[in-house]
């Protein structure tokens, strides 16, 4: 004998029940937070840099790296990820992924310099780009060098928009 159908009222309410205890089961979403300080403890000399001509006249720049322009940026905006990979043309694409930690919109800006081995420029460096970061936020940043056979290192600077 067929059981009788669940008159479609009962249906509704059934549902209206199980659909909030499903959420239940979903991971909760924390609030983004920022530590610079292991951050900064991390942070190594590095093996490739641009140093001035005469010693102990400027810090040493990192290569392959994110430089921030002021400080505001450099205390808001933590860089979790730079990276950069050879596409199938020979040109380099530089990745940045950066995080708001702030409890506002942020603008800030990046371009990226692309050097040979000798630490010589092989291009103009890029045009600063505009990147909309919600707060507590990721963002990202990508810039691709136009020739495809001379560049090695890469320096990608962060500022904030004017």
């Amino acid at each position: 004998m067929d059981k009788p159908a669940m008159p479609f009222p009962a249906v509704l309410i059934a549902l209206a029940l199980a659909l909030p205890l499903s959420a239940c089961n979903q991971p909760i979403q924390q609030t983004l937070g920022c530590d610079f300080a292991p951050y900064m403890a991390a942070r190594q000399i590095p093996e490739l840099a641009l140093v001035p001509v005469q010693p102990g006249t400027m810090t040493p720049i990192p290569l392959n790296s994110v430089s921030f322009s002021d400080s505001f940026t450099a205390e808001s905006v933590l860089v979790q990820y730079t990276g950069a990979q050879r596409t199938p043309t020979g040109t380099v694409e530089v990745t940045t992924r950066m995080v708001n930690c702030t409890d506002w919109p942020l603008v800030v800006e990046g371009r990226t310099n692309f050097f040979d081995a000798g630490q010589r420029p092989v291009e103009p460096v890029s045009a600063w780009q505009k990147i909309h970061l919600p707060p507590r936020s990721v963002g990202h940043y990508s810039e691709m060098s136009m020739d495809a056979k001379r560049v090695q290192t890469y320096l990608t600077e962060l500022r904030s928009a004017p």
